[in-house]
């Protein structure tokens, strides 16, 4: 059947308080938040009316020299009544330098992000004082060196926040990634997470706790690449419940060790394979090509991904991992036709190769990326704070894909072992392959006999608590997609499921030239990977420090 489009959520109404040169500074960061969520930032005099809306926020904003220590005062009592934030504004954007080191201890507390509470966690922010010490029946959601920065006062079932943190202020081509990621967050987050709430967003069913571990390169030429050994870390992953996906390169894919594909064929719930570009080259997928010439590099990717499925009797994901993360928009808006569920890579990449974007601004945001129709699920790597860049991940509901290298299991699975503890920690955890990690990208909520889905994968499953909705199904739009719903009703399958409608496929291309000096490079780089085990090096700690599932 064909679902309905799902209206536009009308805004919530935030109202600013607060000097008017402390509200110019933020324009840039609030007109962010607006393309993010369902809200809409006025100045006080243009809000009073609105006030009396269910769905509100007061946001106080103080200048940047105000210690924030004083009392709100002059609210009536009509504005009493609705949700606040009392909360500074640097009036420039901090440089990276001028960030400081905190620890921040969250309160284990229901006004607090779920994966954060109880957890201590070190960021970066700007320098500020603590909060005044708070009155009684205030609630403290969040101390660093034992002093307020967050707190919460419930005043006649209302809820009003002060925050020590500095919002943000966006510099010149900054976007939601700059300023909430596994190293700097904790300043956005008050404001972020009752936005949420009052916006309606909190309101639906995020897709379920996902995470995968991928390794980039590895192929089937052998029971072992490099340090990866696939029957030792099959039996790892069943004992400590996670998955490993290899990003395979299609050009490898000319010989398939028999043994090695058994080890696949036997353990689909511990292993698994995705693509890995075509030839492995460099920025193959981001330099700019002729359209006819990028439908050839596909195809030729999919026709050796094809030859391997044959030899190997395994099924390999259709989520597209660009080498070095590198991927034009051009080229993603290529995958869908030529049959991919979508691609994988960071945020970090798909916004330094796609520079002037439309989304460039808001990525990292949602559970996956819509680049046109092509859905792009972000990935993270072991620098930086991944801890903290996993916790957020699972707070935006986006899939927890840690990305290695081979040389990164030097010490064996035992680093795979400690972050599966860490990840299983959070809750249930559906542990895949990246085709059943996009399969469950989809949000939803019920509003009467209405079911309101919000897809991030071309073909999404839906398990509805409640049974099936009595009205219609209505499916938010996406750029370039027609969307088909299929009921079931059948025990073990999921109740619906709602998939894209396939674009036309491009005709059969020739294949791109041969580049002989492309297979070398790719047999020496396999090469120096597999003979990186006889050469002396540190060994990883088989424990990975702070990954206490409560810490």
């Amino acid at each position: 059947m064909t679902p309905a489009n799902a209206a536009a959520a009308p805004r919530a109404i935030c109202s600013l308080q607060g000097p008017h040169s402390a509200i110019a500074h933020a324009r840039p960061l609030l007109a962010l938040l607006e393309a993010l969520l369902p809200v809409r930032f006025d100045e006080a005099r243009q809000s009073r009316i609105s006030l009396q809306a269910r769905r509100a926020l007061r946001v106080q904003l103080l200048a940047a020299d105000d210690d924030g220590q004083g009392a709100g005062g002059g609210e009536d009592a009509q504005a009493e009544r609705v949700p606040s934030l009392r909360v500074s504004l640097w009036a420039a954007a901090a440089h990276e330098d001028a960030l400081m080191a905190v620890d921040v201890r969250f309160a284990d507390d229901p006004a607090v992000p779920w994966p954060l509470r109880g957890r201590t966690l070190r960021t970066r922010a700007s320098a500020r004082a603590p909060l005044a010490a708070p009155p009684g029946g205030t609630r403290v959601l969040a101390t660093c060196g034992g002093e307020p920065w967050w707190t919460v006062e419930e005043r006649a079932g209302t809820a009003h926040h002060r925050s020590a943190f500095a919002l943000p202020a966006l510099a010149e081509g900054q976007g939601f990634a700059d300023v909430f990621n596994g190293q700097r967050f904790i300043e956005l987050l008050p404001l972020l997470h009752l936005l949420r709430i009052v916006s309606g967003e909190a309101a639906f069913v995020a897709p379920p706790l996902r995470a995968a571990f991928m390794v980039d390169d590895p192929n089937l030429h052998w029971p072992s690449y490099g340090h990866v050994d696939y029957r030792v870390l099959s039996r790892q992953a069943a004992r400590h419940r996670y998955h490993v996906c290899f990003a395979t390169v299609p050009a490898d894919t000319w010989f398939t060790h028999a043994a090695t594909a058994a080890i696949f064929r036997e353990h689909p719930s511990t292993l698994s394979l995705t693509v890995h570009g075509n030839d492995h080259a460099r920025n193959e997928l981001s330099v700019p090509r002729s359209a006819p010439g990028a439908v050839a590099l596909l195809q030729q990717a999919l026709r050796r991904i094809r030859r391997l499925e044959a030899a190997a009797g395994v099924s390999v994901s259709r989520v597209m991992v660009p080498p070095h993360g590198a991927c034009s928009a051009a080229m993603l808006a290529l995958l869908p036709a030529l049959g991919f569920d979508g691609a994988c890579l960071s945020t970090g990449s798909l916004r330094a190769h796609n520079p002037g974007a439309p989304w460039h601004r808001t990525a990292g945001y949602a559970p996956a990326e819509w680049v046109q129709s092509c859905p792009v699920m972000p990935r993270w790597g072991l620098g930086g704070e991944p801890r903290n860049a996993l916790l957020l991940a699972a707070y935006l509901g986006q899939a927890l894909v840690l990305r290695v290298h081979q040389q990164d299991l030097r010490g064996g699975p035992a680093l795979f072992d400690e972050w599966a503890g860490f990840i299983n920690g959070l809750g249930d955890v559906h542990w895949s392959g990246m085709a059943s990690l996009a399969a469950r990208g989809a949000a939803w909520r019920r509003e009467g006999d209405i079911c309101r889905v919000r897809p991030f994968g071309r073909r999404v499953e839906l398990t509805l608590d409640g049974g099936w909705p009595r009205g219609a199904v209505e499916v938010e739009p996406r750029p370039g997609v027609r969307w088909h719903c299929i009921r079931s009703d059948a025990p073990g399958l999921p109740a619906l499921t709602i998939e894209a409608a396939a674009p036309a496929e491009p005709d059969e291309s020739a294949p791109p030239r041969r580049r002989p000096a492309l297979a070398v490079r790719r047999l020496l780089a396999e090469a120096r990977d597999r003979l990186s085990v006889m050469l002396p090096g540190p060994a990883r700690a088989a424990a990975v420090p702070g990954l206490d599932p409560r810490s």
